[in-house]
């Protein structure tokens, strides 16, 4: 491979990488999904093993992985959860519950959750219980890339970095040097 054949490889791994990391940045998960992501966490934890995919393990007539399942009728005849109302959902009580015998998890499964997990689970119903669907299965969307701040950058992902910069009162260095930046080139082709 020539000289001009490593510096074409080299723009197009560079270009690549800015344009997966802008739509990295792009699709930074809101507070809302975080919750639902440490809820399923926690669920998928400590929950599945008797509410979970398997049909000969599974107590109560419901599945906590499956959404069409939990906000059905169990077998109690109550609802386990009722998205926007963590007091009217089964789960939210049985899981605060001071009777050991309705306490979920059992005593004997390990003990009960947290306080901050109850809190994860209680703030996850009241935003309305909804799992979130994992990344691989998204379809994908093109970001909207923001405005910049200035016009000395030029990449799609500066204008994510400025942004991000922006509510951390943070701001760029200014641009290498030509010679400086034909070294990184250099050192990132060579080793």
């Amino acid at each position: 491979m020539n000289a001009r054949q490593l510096a074409i490889c080299a723009v197009l791994w560079v270009s690549s990488q800015t344009w997966f990391g802008a739509r990295a940045l792009a699709q930074a998960p809101s507070i809302d999904a975080d919750i639902a992501v440490k809820a399923r966490a926690i669920l998928s934890n400590r929950c599945f093993a008797c509410h979970g995919p398997d049909e000969e393990s599974r107590e109560g007539g419901f599945r906590l992985d499956d959404p069409n399942s939990f906000l059905a009728e169990a077998d109690s005849g109550d609802a386990p959860i009722v998205p926007g109302a963590p007091e009217g959902s089964e789960l939210f009580a049985r899981i605060r519950s001071d009777d050991e015998s309705m306490l979920m998890p059992p005593p004997d499964f390990g003990g009960s959750l947290t306080s901050e997990e109850v809190e994860v689970i209680r703030r996850w119903i009241q935003n309305g219980a909804e799992l979130p669907t994992h990344w691989s299965f998204q379809q994908i969307q093109t970001p909207t890339i923001p405005e910049t701040l200035s016009e000395i950058y030029t990449s799609p992902i500066d204008a994510f970095v400025s942004r991000a910069h922006s509510t951390r009162g943070l701001k760029f260095n200014a641009p290498a040097k030509r010679e400086y930046m034909l070294r990184r080139l250099s050192l990132d082709l060579i080793g």
